[in-house]
């Protein structure tokens, strides 16, 4: 198991999510491991599980550079405006 920091989370979402975790008795890891399972199960028709290996792969090799992935397997580049700002291409 590893360890996740996570940063920039929107503070009334969280509370938000904390306190329903701690009404379902749940703590927060578990909560969100639900959560992540729930999001994978409604987008997994995008990514099969015997591809993400080939997308973290291409994470690793292109940290800085945003893509779109396509089911044939290749990530395909999109210079959107978020992301060319994401990466200091424009302010």
């Amino acid at each position: 198991m590893s360890s996740v920091t996570l940063r920039g989370i929107d503070s009334k979402l969280y509370r938000m999510f904390k306190a329903l975790a701690t009404l379902k008795g749940l703590t927060i890891q578990e909560a969100l491991e639900e959560a992540m399972r729930t999001w994978i199960r409604l987008n997994s028709h995008i990514l099969s599980e015997e591809n993400v290996d080939v997308v973290i792969g291409y994470l690793r090799e292109n940290p800085a550079e945003p893509f779109v992935y396509t089911p044939e397997g290749r990530p395909v580049k999109r210079w959107e405006p978020w992301a060319r700002k994401k990466i200091g291409m424009t302010q």
